[in-house]
């Protein structure tokens, strides 16, 4: 799902979530972000499944450009007895 869907501009967003199970959950932001004409890109980064490749992500979004980080990392636990 690494992708930029507005791919005639570098991106100033980026959404990244933990697994593509987190897609419901963000693409309302991905739709908004497109009808205000915001280039952005997608990513599925996990900090134990893709250590390496979300450490350089990281290291490259310090650089010019990209203006905003957008993440959900999976759901909140559910409360004990459900």
């Amino acid at each position: 799902m690494n992708a930029n869907p507005m791919n005639s501009t570098k991106p100033l967003v980026a959404i990244l979530m933990g697994s593509a199970s987190d897609w419901p959950q963000l693409k309302d932001a991905a739709a908004t972000l497109s009808r205000f004409g915001v280039p952005y890109e997608v990513h599925v980064l996990s900090a134990h499944r893709t250590p390496v490749e979300a450490v350089e992500f990281a290291r490259a979004a310090e650089e010019p450009g990209l203006a905003r980080v957008w993440e959900s990392m999976g759901r909140p636990p559910c409360p004990e007895g459900r």
